[in-house]
């Protein structure tokens, strides 16, 4: 990065991250849980880190959303006033209905014959699904719903149009990779952009020590001060935020 520095916070993400997998002690369903999204913030972290140290930024965007994500639906269970119990039939049900959608359309794909060979057993927890006249509606993947949920409804409107287009592609990220005279288009040489590098690092960062706090409540951790000093250091002033610094703010659950 050029004035944000990702290796220190990729190493204390790393060390975070590492405390949270080799905890030991008695393990419930939430417990599982936060361990799980620990060890997905591991791995992310050292993959982002050989991207971004490559001045590869534009392709890490998929993992920065990624990580988004994870912290959208760590929260989304670990915040929620639900028992193990409660969780585990909600784990399960939107399980079942991922498992359902794509056997559907993989039988509707290849054909009978195809879906039997790549699918021979169905999991129990699908078979509601399954026995249903339709495909299940996509409620697991409602990435709006559960940012409402969290109270970062403005967060989501920002940070998802944006990664979702750099991600996906557009004419409008075309510009990134091409240059017209008005009559042509040729490829465009990717330059490093210290504010697109510093913006993804940052976010990144940020969503990932989210998802890493909420998970390390479960065992009784508490990683808040690490969020307070980073919010000290990049907005001393609440009033002047940017494109990088507006959207660091704290989940919070929302009664409904």
């Amino acid at each position: 990065m050029t004035r944000y520095c990702w290796k220190n916070q990729s190493q204390l993400l790393a060390r975070i991250s590492k405390e949270m997998v080799n905890i030991q002690g008695p393990v419930n369903i939430r417990r599982a849980i936060a361990q799980y999204y620990a060890l997905r913030t591991q791995d992310r972290t050292l993959a982002l880190t050989r991207l971004f140290e490559g001045g590869h930024y534009v392709p890490a965007v998929p993992l920065v959303r990624v990580a988004y994500e994870d912290w959208l639906s760590s929260s989304s269970l670990l915040l929620a006033p639900l028992d193990d119990g409660e969780i585990w039939k909600r784990s399960l049900g939107e399980l079942g209905a991922e498992y359902a959608r794509l056997y559907r359309r993989f039988h509707a794909l290849c054909g009978k014959r195809s879906a039997k060979a790549q699918f021979p057993n169905h999991p129990p927890y699908a078979e509601p699904y399954l026995q249903q006249s339709s495909d299940p509606p996509h409620k697991v993947r409602d990435w709006s719903d559960k940012a409402a949920q969290l109270g970062l409804e403005n967060v989501h409107g920002v940070v998802y149009n944006y990664l979702s287009d750099l991600a996906h592609g557009s004419f409008h990220t075309a510009n990134v990779y091409i240059i017209s005279d008005g009559q042509r288009f040729s490829p465009r040489t990717i330059e490093r952009s210290p504010d697109g590098e510093e913006l993804l690092a940052v976010w990144s960062f940020w969503f990932q020590l989210r998802t890493l706090t909420v998970a390390a409540r479960e065992w009784d951790r508490d990683y808040e001060h690490v969020s307070n000093e980073l919010l000290a250091e990049l907005i001393p002033d609440a009033r002047r935020c940017t494109m990088c610094t507006g959207v660091m703010r704290r989940e919070r659950w929302k009664s409904r």
